[in-house]
């Protein structure tokens, strides 16, 4: 990354509020992976592969109108894919109903028991941890 570059990041972190999580999460070294399974369509069959989830990535991309009468019209297309590491050490993008985590991280979050029922009630939800 040149030097250009590395302040143009800086500037587009500091203007989305990020900068600060991105110094503390990076920059400390402080980056915690996510396990994960990757499942890799092959042929007729699936392949199933040890990775590590490093973050979700957004991309967006604009294509021009087509040449052709009746063709589609100039538009955006996005999308958002997981970045992940293999054990051999390559890192790829992926879609993210391909990525299965196996740390069980959800069951340190609480979840609202019978919320539709509590919303019918006219009560407020009471949470428990899974």
């Amino acid at each position: 990354m040149t030097r250009d570059e590395y302040y143009k990041a800086r500037e587009i972190l500091e203007e989305i509020g990020e900068l600060d999580l991105y110094r503390s999460k990076f920059l400390s070294g402080r980056v915690e992976y996510r396990p994960c399974i990757v499942q890799n369509e092959k042929g007729r069959g699936c392949e199933y592969k040890k990775a590590l989830f490093h973050c979700w990535d957004f991309r967006s991309e604009l294509y021009g109108a087509s040449p052709l009468i009746g063709g589609h019209s100039a538009g955006q297309v996005s999308g958002t894919f997981g970045i992940v590491e293999y054990e051999d050490g390559t890192v790829h993008e992926v879609l993210p109903t391909q990525i299965r985590f196996v740390d069980r991280e959800i069951k340190n979050y609480a979840f609202c028991v019978d919320e539709k029922e509590l919303k019918e009630d006219g009560r407020q939800s009471s949470c428990v941890n899974s």
